[in-house]
């Protein structure tokens, strides 16, 4: 065999040796590491989540045009290996907010909740708002990061009833206004059902849709009765308007009982035949009048004065033995 073939064969041998021996070590330091940490276990800490349900530290928080608006959820603190004791939670954010509790103290293996509050002032840019949500107990400080998105609510509408409460004598009919508004832009046609709790009277609204553009209000009657002379004495009447996913309702209460006491309206002097004839730019005063029906008429009541849907323009009391009439402005 010649030297050279000899030489390179011992020079192979060597650096396997070699190779195998840095293996070996490095699996062995390896073993060791492990071994160390697993006799030594991590200490008692405490984990944040923020925000409930979703706990990925995002939140969307929608910013009203005309009014401040505001938006609550959670945060949640849950003990790790077995740590106890108080922990102070605190916000760093681009907006107001507040949490409260904002001390909690962790049992062992529990975990506490505390609600957040984010305000969100009327006219915040819509945008992402990024800070830190910290928990600090001792020495020991957690923070994870928490983003809100402030967005542009999507388009809705309000229902509203003119009335949430009506008295109908025994035998009677009675009907109250139901309104519906576009809020934000809002376009579309808006189903309008009822519903009675308990069964036994009967409620109808007409019509039964309604379709809304950009900015429009619109009503529909709300018709119940006649009341049963024999029954449970009040309803429930719940109104829901309904416009693909957007749900509202309203409920009405209607009591019912025997003819009593009661009164009557006339609009409006001289004619009182409720129609006035108002000029554009000027303005009209005439007057309501309001009278008992039968002896047995009640001591006062309070009568409230309704523009179609919108708040009452005036309201006063009725005592007994008096004629009442009052000045409206048109």
């Amino acid at each position: 065999m010649p030297v050279y073939s000899t030489r390179k064969f011992l020079v192979l041998i060597l650096l396997s040796v070699l190779v195998g021996f840095a293996l070996f070590s490095g699996a062995r330091s390896a073993l060791n590491y492990l071994s160390r940490s697993a006799a030594q276990p991590v200490g008692p800490d405490y984990s944040l989540a923020c925000c409930w349900p979703t706990n990925d530290g995002i939140v969307n928080a929608p910013v009203a045009s005309t009014s401040d608006s505001s938006l609550t959820s959670w945060v949640t603190v849950k003990s790790v290996n077995n740590f106890s004791g108080s922990v102070a939670l605190r916000v760093n954010l681009g907006l107001p907010v507040s949490v409260a509790p904002n001390l909690v103290n962790l049992m062992s293996g529990g975990r506490v909740q505390s609600a957040v509050t984010f305000s969100i002032p009327r006219g915040t840019p819509v945008g992402a708002y990024n800070g830190t949500f910290t928990g600090m107990s001792g020495t020991l400080v957690r923070s994870v990061p928490i983003s809100v998105n402030v967005v542009s609510p999507p388009p809705d509408f309000a229902l509203n009833a003119s009335q949430t409460s009506v008295g109908i004598p025994a035998g009677a009919k009675g009907s109250i206004y139901v309104g519906v508004s576009s809020l934000r832009g809002f376009e579309g046609t808006i189903g309008l059902s009822t519903s009675v709790s308990p069964s036994g009277l009967n409620a109808s609204i007409t019509p039964a849709s309604i379709t809304l553009v950009q900015g429009a209000y619109a009503s529909a009657t709300l018709s119940v009765g006649p009341i049963p002379s024999v029954g449970p004495g009040q309803y429930s009447v719940t109104v829901v308007a309904r416009s693909g996913g957007i749900v509202h309702s309203e409920v009405v209460l209607v009591a019912g009982g025997s003819r009593g006491p009661d009164f009557s309206l006339v609009c409006c002097w001289p004619t009182n035949d409720g129609n006035v004839t108002v000029s554009v730019g000027s303005t009209y005063n005439s007057y309501l009048t309001l009278c008992p029906r039968r002896s047995r008429h009640p001591k006062s009541f309070s009568l409230r004065v309704m523009e179609r849907m919108s708040r009452p323009v005036s309201q006063f009391q009725y005592r007994e033995g008096h004629r009442l009439a009052f000045t409206r402005a048109s």
